[in-house]
């Protein structure tokens, strides 16, 4: 350590001293009792010795003061990064934390998706007491990842029907709604869910449209049992890429089908357009896919906070040992100018 390096340095120059003045005192004694010549050679020796020494001790004086002042410039540098990264790991850290907690809050809102759907949540938690009860819209109906949005526009309020086995399954569920007074909900029976297609001519004219990507249908992924009930929500659905698109397509179109944009924007049949952003959209649709999302890009922030902070642990380190080196060269320095005036 430094207090052990200083110590040994201190009982190194000690014993340097003392032997220096044992030489000394030799030369003095010589000198009485030699003759003439030889007092006159020994002295020419003494002043020879004592210029070797001058410009010895004044040579690595510069020296360690010119290295001193490199590694006091090097630690520099090192706690300017430091500061730096530690500040970009401090925002790295607060943006992964922000992503944390939208995770939770996704999980939290997926395990219980219908909290402001009254109906729907009491079928739901009573599922296994009813008959015939398939599932809500939202969740038999897998939008492909960046589809979100557009299936999410398509559907509209249809994303909170209930599909039922058949229309007696209905009646029931309605009957237990009441009955609870636990809320109103839309079923969909299966027996009476009929597809609904774009005619192969209006398929054609979408595809010649600019930013065409597909028929909403095409966007899902459900069980194969639940095909009438995609294509009847979804099967004369338009999906394009923006809303300037989705304008000339309903134009080409004659209004005569809808039309979603993968940012969720709508042209309605006849004409009317529906878009804009609240402060928080997410619905079962886009909450699953928004999860994906977030859980990839925590994977990725963990690894950038865990570089940085691999990095800003390194620069400790090298600004310690540079730290350690700068007050060694001090000691040093201290006692080498403390000889070199004297």
């Amino acid at each position: 350590d430094l207090q052990g390096q200083y110590t040994r340095a201190m009982t190194d120059s000690y014993q340097l001293e003392k032997r220096k003045i044992e030489i000394d005192e030799k030369r003095k004694y010589a000198l009485s009792q030699a003759g003439k010549q030889e007092r006159r050679e020994q002295l020419v020796q003494l002043l020879q010795d004592a210029q070797y020494e001058f410009e010895d001790r004044k040579s690595r004086l510069e020296l360690m003061q010119t290295e001193s002042k490199l590694h006091q410039s090097n630690l520099d540098k090192i706690n300017q990064e430091l500061s730096q990264l530690s500040h970009k790991l401090t925002q790295e850290q607060a943006s992964y934390q922000r992503l944390s907690n939208r995770k939770h809050v996704l999980e939290n809102m997926i395990r219980e998706p219908f909290q402001n759907q009254a109906g729907v949540r009491s079928i739901m938690e009573a599922k296994q007491s009813l008959h015939g009860i398939e599932g809500v819209v939202s969740e038999l109906l897998v939008a492909h990842k960046d589809k979100a949005q557009a299936i999410q526009a398509a559907l509209g309020g249809s994303m909170y029907q209930i599909v039922t086995a058949n229309e007696e399954s209905a009646r029931y569920a309605i009957g237990f709604l009441k009955k609870n007074q636990s809320g109103r909900a839309t079923f969909l029976p299966m027996t009476v869910c009929k597809p609904r297609f774009a005619s192969n001519q209006q398929v054609f004219v979408a595809e010649q449209s600019k930013g065409y990507i597909g028929l909403a249908s095409e966007c899902v992924t459900c069980h194969e049992k639940y095909n009438d009930v995609r294509d009847r929500l979804l099967g004369n659905v338009i999906v394009v890429d923006t809303l300037e698109n989705a304008n000339e397509c309903a134009k080409r179109l004659e209004h005569r089908l809808k039309i979603v944009t993968l940012d969720g924007d709508i042209v309605h049949t006849g004409g009317s357009m529906t878009g804009g952003r609240g402060k928080n959209q997410s619905s079962p649709v886009t909450m699953r896919q928004e999860l994906e999302t977030i859980t990839e890009q925590l994977t990725s922030q963990q690894s950038v906070v865990s570089d940085l902070e691999n990095r800003v642990r390194q620069l400790q380190r090298d600004a310690q040992q540079e730290n350690d080196t700068c007050v060694r060269y001090l000691v040093n320095l201290a006692k080498l100018e403390n000889v070199y005036t004297t």
